[in-house]
């Protein structure tokens, strides 16, 4: 079976029909991964990456309000970056954005055995990584990040083959934070470099997790 090129999996918890149809109106292949917890997803994504051959895998949260042209910009931009992301707001009361921009120096920290809110340099306040100072501080459209948050983020499937998706949390939990596992640990390592597009920003909503009025639901659903 020959490669294709670009496929986007949707990790959905939850039933939020504004977010759900603003998805499924963009024209690229999409993978469904619905009404699991986080550690389950994770495992339900690497499972999908063994079974369809693709050359990128685009992660996207579904608590989102997103266009054809955002991930256009990911879509047309990617063939050389073994990673590269959007970015969007960390939720509706704010315009901070979910980056951490090499060009400002600051990589995430793990101080403890997960991570805490001063683990991430976007919190910041004196740093303040806004849509305006990406837009303004930043000279080209794509750049270094520190930090991805499966916001349109585009992986080459040997990454995720090296660095498999993950969360933090004892076993038998939810798991969290599965962003900064793979963020730490790539960063960390040094092998691989991410990379932000300046034009793919979209609207974040931060809905709570686990929606779904019946696990009867959970399932991996594809429209290629």
């Amino acid at each position: 079976m020959n490669c294709k090129k670009d496929v986007l999996i949707i990790l959905n918890p939850r039933e939020h029909e504004p977010s759900i149809q603003s998805l499924k109106s963009l024209d690229i292949p999409k993978v469904w991964i619905s009404a699991y917890n986080e550690k389950e997803a994770l495992a339900k994504v690497m499972e999908v990456i063994e079974i369809i051959d693709y050359e990128n895998y685009i992660l996207i949260s579904d608590d989102v309000l997103v266009k054809q042209e955002q991930i256009d910009v990911i879509v047309e931009n990617n063939k050389d970056y073994d990673i590269l992301t959007g970015y969007c707001n960390l939720h509706p009361k704010t315009d901070i954005v979910n980056l951490a921009p090499a060009v400002f120096g600051n990589k995430l920290t793990l101080k403890k055995d997960k991570p805490v809110k001063e683990d991430y340099p976007f919190n910041d306040k004196e740093l303040n990584i806004t849509y305006d100072r990406i837009q303004n501080d930043i000279k080209d459209d794509i750049f270094e990040t520190y930090s991805i948050g499966f916001s349109f983020t585009s992986f080459k499937k040997h990454v995720l083959k090296k660095y498999p998706l993950l969360a933090y949390g004892k076993p038998g939990r939810k798991g969290m934070a599965s962003d900064h596992h793979i963020s730490y640990r790539i960063v960390n390592d040094g092998i691989y470099k991410m990379y932000a597009h300046k034009k793919c920003y979209f609207t974040h909503l931060k809905l709570k997790h686990a929606s779904w009025k019946s696990k009867d639901k959970r399932g991996v659903t594809y429209e290629l």
